[in-house]
């Protein structure tokens, strides 16, 4: 018997089932990620660290109350630092204190240039073409801050969620056009519809208007994956949060009207749903998932075309 054709008999349901375990096995393997060069990944860390270096100002300005003009100077010795050209920038320093007064003026030491860093590094691995890479990375810069603001003061600013939403909607739109898979857009933004509709439906029970802005854009990038990458990231965040504050009520902390952020743990989840989970590797995220059935392989001899690893093995004939 050639290869490529199905054994007759009652073998051809045995190899039809082992054909079907390889083909799974292999897309799976897919799923993985794809090898990037240590010259690429240096380049990219040194590009987040110096980025978030610059953020470091941004979170600086608006981790203040709602209503409250942005922070200027150092709270405790009064150091302006206007941040309009980039020498100006130096007082705020990665290790996130005042350099008159080491009062804090931000996160800790390197904890934003590495966040980015890390971010950046694993979605150039994670997540192809270009451009879809292109709008995970603009989001990931522009969700590193707003968990920061978030965690400080309970508040996500507005111009950070309107200019994450419009770059994240502008740069996968930039990659149906140049892919051709307008069904991968459409979804992404029905999701990222859906998903603010569902938490502005949950803030009648404290959800912030903030939240809801940040979940159309966190929709919008998974599901341009899929719908099942949407829900898992969404499910992702609520998981983490509420394990969080079981463990702030363990610890005897969560009593009284203490409020929870929920911007970091939407990220957290979102990212992690990206970045981890084998189901959102590189091969949905550039829609080929969409080609392939899930199914049995055809028959060659019913005009199917598979490529020769999933053809079956060559049997005897049985007598």
């Amino acid at each position: 018997m050639k290869s490529g054709q199905w054994p007759a008999g009652p073998c051809q349901e045995a190899c039809k089932v082992q054909v079907v375990i390889e083909s799974c096995a292999h897309r799976r393997l897919r799923h993985l990620g794809r090898p990037v060069s240590v010259f690429f990944a240096a380049a990219t860390a040194t590009v987040g660290v110096a980025i978030g270096w610059g953020q470091r100002i941004i979170i600086f300005r608006l981790a203040v109350p709602a209503g409250d003009l942005p922070r200027l100077a150092c709270a405790g010795c009064g150091l302006q630092i206007p941040g309009s050209r980039l020498a100006l920038w130096l007082p705020l320093t990665p290790s996130g204190r005042c350099m008159a007064c080491r009062a804090r003026t931000g996160p800790p030491l390197a904890a934003v240039e590495l966040s980015i860093a890390a971010l950046l590094v694993g979605l150039a691995a994670r997540v192809h073409p270009g451009l879809v890479l292109t709008g995970a990375a603009w989001l990931a810069v522009c969700a590193v801050p707003l968990a920061w603001i978030d965690a400080a003061v309970h508040r996500l600013p507005d111009p950070l969620t309107g200019w994450a939403y419009l770059g994240t909607v502008t740069l996968l739109l930039m990659a149906a056009a140049a892919s051709g898979y307008w069904h991968s857009f459409l979804r992404a933004a029905a999701g990222g519809l859906a998903f603010a509709g569902f938490c502005l439906v949950l803030s009648i029970c404290g959800l912030g208007l903030g939240d809801c802005k940040l979940a159309a854009s966190l929709g919008t990038l998974l599901a341009w994956s899929s719908w099942a990458t949407l829900l898992d990231g969404a499910l992702a965040g609520f998981v983490l949060a509420g394990t969080y504050g079981i463990c702030l009520v363990a610890a005897g902390r969560g009593g009284g009207q203490r409020h929870i952020a929920f911007g970091p743990f939407m990220i957290g989840g979102a990212f992690a749903i990206i970045l981890f989970l084998p189901g959102g590797g590189p091969g949905c995220w550039h829609g080929r998932h969409r080609r392939r059935s899930h199914g049995l392989p055809p028959c060659p001899q019913d005009g199917g075309d598979r490529r020769r690893r999933y053809a079956p093995p060559r049997m005897k004939q049985p007598p």
